[in-house]
């Protein structure tokens, strides 16, 4: 227990070295929903080193939202689609993980939009 306590005390400060750069490209605030409370750095891919482009600095909110996709409203998720165009890898990522679940016609078309962004490997994850 003591080993998978201090794997995991070195992975946060990891991220935390991390943290200032994530700050100012998130300029402080959520970067899906633009709110500027607990705000913390979410990983993305938390079975690699953790990385930059990796991590997204998310409200309480929004990382409930990428904990449980798929179990929030459809209507509560359209603010996620204006995200489809941006160029962060991260928020791209994040952007598919919510709208994939969704059978809705505008989720579709945003995942059509941020494949066509990023080539046609966007929905593979």
């Amino acid at each position: 227990m003591a080993k998978g306590l201090h794997k995991h005390q070195a992975r946060l400060g990891a991220i935390n070295l991390l943290g200032k750069d994530l700050a100012r490209r998130a300029r402080r605030a959520c970067e899906l929903c633009q709110e500027r409370n607990d705000c913390r750095p979410y990983d993305l891919e938390p079975d690699r080193t953790p990385q930059l482009d990796q991590l997204i600095l998310l409200c309480a909110s929004c990382r409930d939202l990428l904990d449980r996709p798929g179990q929030t409203p459809a209507d509560h998720m359209r603010f996620v689609a204006n995200h489809c165009w941006s160029d962060l890898p991260p928020v791209q990522t994040a952007v598919k993980r919510l709208l994939k679940p969704l059978n809705e016609d505008w989720a579709k078309e945003a995942l059509d939009n941020l494949a066509m962004m990023q080539g046609s490997s966007a929905l593979d994850d």
